[in-house]
């Protein structure tokens, strides 16, 4: 497999730079699978385990649609590494528990990922921001397919692919769309438009550091079963949650714009003056601040920088892209500050005309 010069090849292909969509920034398909014959990763011995982790990346080894394949050890790991990646690729909490013979497959891309012996023996993710959702999902599709061929996955003719949790037995996919929507949030409109989603669970992006709050006013749509639907059925209901969001964000859009909105310049005002003239931010605030400043750029508020430059930006000041990006390690205080020059540098072409 190809050496990686870690985190730098990170660096240089962060998803959302060629990203075009602003308000659907990104979408995972994540497909879990498990060796037939073999206990699910927190029962398994040793030896097990080290068996799995070595049949698994023999398969990657041979594998055609697999370019460059990339094996990261997890016991050779940094945890802010660990950390990076998972920021990387939208990996949400469960899916890292902390055992040996545990690893991490990529290639060149950037936008494709396999987990071995985390919380299933197999666990593969693939990465859109182009909104090609059915040639992603076919390309994911087809890895799965041709590794099935390599390996035997678990299966039951009545429960589908096993798994080690029960709702994501059945198909084992799961879909997230991530959608940037802070006129819903700010206009309080949040609880009749995420109402009737009763398929689908909508929370916030979901790594370790996030809690409660939609950080970067970011919703994560995602399905709450795998089980007796279909993946077909999966994918256009899905698609259909989001497009029916992003219509309700953009209409309310439309009325800020045409009613000049006092409130919602006041708000982007102030985080311009935050991310301009801050000696330290936070993670939460400084998402917050980001996300308004997108949302001026939509409105015509802000000039002098791009959609794509303030997505860049969520990435590379979150906690894991910023100490990959600064190469050394930092004191929470120095961190702090660190992020809010990083911020400063990206925003001096930036001006408000409200």
């Amino acid at each position: 497999m190809t050496e990686l010069n870690f985190p730098a090849h990170f660096l240089n292909h962060t998803p959302w730079n060629s990203q075009s969509s602003a308000l659907w920034p990104a979408s995972t398909f994540t497909v879990r699978r498990n060796l037939a014959r073999y206990p699910f990763p927190h029962q398994q011995t040793p030896k097990q385990a080290a068996y799995t982790m070595e049949r698994l990346k023999e398969a990657f080894f041979n594998h055609p649609q697999i370019h460059e394949p990339i094996f990261l050890d997890f016991s050779h790991l940094e945890a802010f590494h660990k950390e990076f990646l998972f920021e990387h690729f939208f990996v949400p909490d469960g899916v890292f528990e902390d055992r040996p013979h545990q690893g991490l497959i990529t290639d060149s891309s950037g936008t494709f990922l396999a987990g071995i012996n985390l919380a299933d023996h197999l666990i593969l993710q693939i990465l859109d921001c182009q909104g090609a959702w059915h040639n992603t999902w076919n390309q994911l599709r087809a890895i799965e397919s041709h590794l099935g061929h390599l390996v035997d996955y678990a299966f039951s003719p009545q429960f589908g692919y096993m798994t080690s949790n029960i709702h994501h037995c059945g198909t084992g996919l799961q879909i997230r769309a991530y959608l940037h929507l802070p006129a819903i949030l700010y206009t309080e409109s949040a609880n009749t438009s995420f109402s009737d989603e009763e398929e689908f669970i909508i929370s916030p992006i979901g790594t370790s550091e996030d809690n409660a709050t939609f950080q970067g006013d970011v919703v994560a749509i995602q399905n709450k079963y795998s089980l007796g639907v279909s993946e077909d059925h999966l994918l256009r209901n899905l698609y259909s949650v989001a497009n029916r969001l992003i219509n309700a964000e953009q209409e309310i859009r439309l009325s800020m714009k045409t009613q000049s909105s006092t409130q919602m310049k006041d708000l982007v005002s102030r985080s311009f003056g935050i991310l301009r003239h801050s000696y330290q931010l936070p993670t939460q605030e400084a998402l917050g601040a980001l996300s308004l400043l997108k949302l001026g750029i939509d409105l015509g508020w802000i000039t002098g920088i791009s959609d794509a430059h303030i997505n860049n930006l969520f990435f590379k000041c979150r906690r894991g892209h910023l100490l990959a990006y600064l190469k050394k390690d930092c004191s929470q205080e120095e961190l702090l500050h660190e992020r809010a020059e990083v911020i400063h540098q990206a925003l001096k072409e930036a001006q408000l005309v409200i």
